[in-house]
Order: structure tokens, then sequence, then C-alpha cells
């Protein structure tokens, strides 16, 4: 379930938590750097509070936050929730939710947001359109109502807020694509609004969009609370390749790193670098 700590340019040394038996999602993002899985917007009980903090009492390592980043969508997790009160009191350390926020609309998810001291949302699209084809959501879900949800969530939410949008070329990269995306992240007013490009092998061959072009306008919206990321967000790896193969199921890891390539693993290719899936 643990895996980690890494190092995150974002939020310091994070231990990250995934909790998922298999990618779970309900987007298909083409820049998805977990390849296809199962969309989906049912909703199942996953992470076991006890065995999350039995696991927990094992770690070694020094970390800043506990991440919730599994194979997909975290809020499909019913006990999402309670498993992050549950980190946050035995270890003391602030717990992070990275979500797409496609299902807080609905209280009842929303309710396992609540508890985390950091939400980072997604927001890669101001439009119906773009949304479809940057995200590629589940038919039952709904433009409208999915950025409704983010903004409710934005207003009522008492910890620190982020957002982070992921550019891609030809998807969502055009100045006026870009001004619908900064006028929704002006509106949800979070602390720090990221900029992202794919910078791991996605699921189908897509290529990084323009990051100056998103910088100049989301700062001419948004203000200089702006930051882009466009390099790979791992600074430090764990030396055991035990411990990269676990991270391998969420965040794909450069081959070089491994001696061999782990069974059950695959290799693939992306911008001239090799990496390792799991």
């Amino acid at each position: 379930m643990l895996f980690g700590p890494v190092w995150s340019r974002r939020f310091g040394w994070s231990l990250g938590v995934n909790q998922f038996p298999e990618k779970l999602c309900t987007y298909a993002c083409p820049y998805c750097q977990l390849g296809p899985g199962k969309v989906t917007v049912e909703r199942v009980k996953l992470c076991d509070p006890q065995k999350l903090v039995k696991e927990l009492k094992g770690v070694k390592g020094h970390y800043d936050v506990i991440t919730f980043v599994p194979e997909g969508e975290p809020l499909l997790d019913l006990r999402l929730g309670e498993c992050s009160k549950a980190a946050k009191e035995f270890s003391g350390k602030k717990t992070v939710l990275l979500t797409n926020a496609s299902l807080l609309y609905d209280p009842e998810v929303a309710k396992n947001a609540y508890p985390f001291d950091v939400v980072s949302i997604k927001v890669d699209a101001g439009n119906e359109r773009t949304w479809r084809r940057v995200n590629a959501p589940h038919e039952a879900l709904k433009f409208d109502e999915v950025v409704s949800g983010i903004l409710k969530f934005s207003r009522t939410f008492g910890g620190e807020l982020v957002t982070e949008t992921m550019v891609v070329k030809g998807y969502n990269d055009s100045k006026d694509e870009l001004k619908e995306i900064a006028e929704i992240i002006n509106e949800i007013n979070p602390k720090v609004a990221f900029i992202m490009v794919p910078t791991r092998p996605p699921t189908i061959p897509v290529e990084p969009g323009d990051v100056e072009l998103a910088l100049r306008v989301f700062k001419e919206v948004i203000g200089d609370n702006v930051v882009p990321i466009t390099q790979r967000s791992f600074a430090s790896y764990p030396k055991d390749e035990k411990d990269l193969a676990t991270i391998a199921k969420v965040h794909p890891v450069p081959k070089k790193l491994f001696s061999e390539v782990p069974e059950g693993c695959s290799v693939v290719t992306y911008m001239g670098e090799e990496f390792v899936r799991c």
C-alpha cells in the first residue's frame, strides 16, 4: 500500500499511498502515465485504516507528508477519508490528496476530501468539448456539474488548496482554451496553480503543450501564484529495487535505475528515455 518516500518538488519528502489493486479512474486521460485501465464511477471500499497504520509503523525513512496517489482516482475509495484521518493521527504528518475532482459534486464523496490538509485538484479544461478530449471522462459525468462541485468544495474546504493543469499539445494549449481554464482556476482561488506537461510515458503518444503561453495567459488571469513544473517531480528515488518496483506501479521509473526489469513489469519509451511501468 505504501511506496517511497520520494522527493516531490511540490510537497517535499512524500510517502505515497496506493490502495488500489488495479487502475480505476473516472477519466481515461490520453496523457496518463499509468496506461489504460477501467473507467468507472462506481465507488468501492479499498483502503483499510488498520492495515495502513500497521504499514506506517514499519516506515523508517523520513517523510514530510503522506500523499494519497493511487492507481486511478482516489475518491472512488469509500474509505479514503477514514484512511486520511488514521494516517494523520498516527504520524502527525500532513496528508495530501491528488484528485481529478470529478466526483466532488456529490456531498458524500466530498466528505472524504475534507479530512486532508492539502488537496490538489486537476483542471485541464474550461469547456465541455476540451474536457472530453483531454480527460475522456466516464459517460455519466457532466462538465458543468463537475466544475460546480469543484467551486463549491473550494469555498468550503478549510485546508490548503492547489490546482494542477496538464498542458498537452493539440488538446488544450490554444490561447482561448488556456484562458478558459485560467478563468475557472481564478474562481477556485488556489494557493498555487501548477502548470504541468507530460514527462513520463503516456497512455497514447502525446507531446508537451506550450508552457510559455500557458504561463503568460495564466498570470494575466490569475496573478503571480502560478508555478510551471516541466521536469519530473521526483528528483530522488530509493536505491532498493523492490521499492522502485512499488513506485513504478504509480509512477513509471527510469529503466537505468534497475539492474534488470522486475517480473510483471514492462519497458516503455517516451521522449527518447526508457521507463519501467509495473
